[in-house]
């Protein structure tokens, strides 16, 4: 039998809490009524997708949505809606996959976007655990910065 020698592991919903129903209800709340049908956590649309490999810039993202909705909304109004499915990364699950690395190689594979990275490490440099979390991972993948998402 092969021993296990790494582990990886996804961001969202995994290490950092989310609620995708945040992010629908503010983005209602600017008018983008339809939503839902662009994106949840189980599917999403070909933007979406773009967005979550780098293929597109954050400019096209909000204006490829907003030409969609016919909306008028500034980029703020769109970033705080976009990140607001984002909640915490409790220290405890730092501390644990932290511990893990003694024994094993420990990568970071995920799915996600600038505007979410920018939130995220916000966050937790506020809390001064930035540098933790980057300490826990051997190599961090995102899939804005690979040009790939998952399951590609």
């Amino acid at each position: 039998m092969n021993e296990i020698k790494s582990i990886i592991f996804d961001l969202g919903g995994v290490i950092l809490n989310l609620d995708y129903s945040k992010t629908e209800d503010e983005f209602k709340k600017i008018g983008v009524l339809h939503f839902k049908e662009l994106y949840s956590q189980k599917k999403q649309t070909l933007l979406f997708d773009d967005f979550e490999k780098g293929k597109i810039k954050l400019e096209e993202f909000i204006s490829s949505l907003k030409d969609f909705e016919n909306l008028k909304i500034k980029e703020i109004d769109f970033v705080n809606a976009w990140n607001a499915m984002l909640l915490e990364i409790p220290i405890e699950k730092l501390d644990f996959i932290y511990g893990l690395k003694k024994d094993y190689k420990i990568f970071l594979l995920s799915n996600t976007n600038e505007i979410h990275i920018k939130k995220f490490e916000d966050d937790l440099k506020k809390k001064n655990m930035l540098e933790q979390f980057y300490k826990c991972f051997d190599k961090i993948y995102y899939s804005s910065r690979m040009g790939n998402r998952k399951p590609d």
